[in-house]
């Protein structure tokens, strides 16, 4: 019994890391698109002042 529970117990611990990589990575995807939008906004942004000058 001990054994098993062991077994169970890593498997867990290995399940949640995956899940934890795998929303941390869902998360840095989202945070870089944001910053990229933002970025590409900022740039259209400044290209129009310019055109107005």
């Amino acid at each position: 019994m001990p054994e098993e529970a062991r077994c169970f117990m890593l498997h867990l611990r290995t399940r949640l890391r995956l899940w934890s990589l795998l929303i941390s990575a869902f998360a840095g995807q989202a945070r870089l698109s944001r910053v990229l939008a933002l970025g590409s906004r900022r740039r259209e942004s400044l290209r129009s002042e310019t055109e107005r000058r």
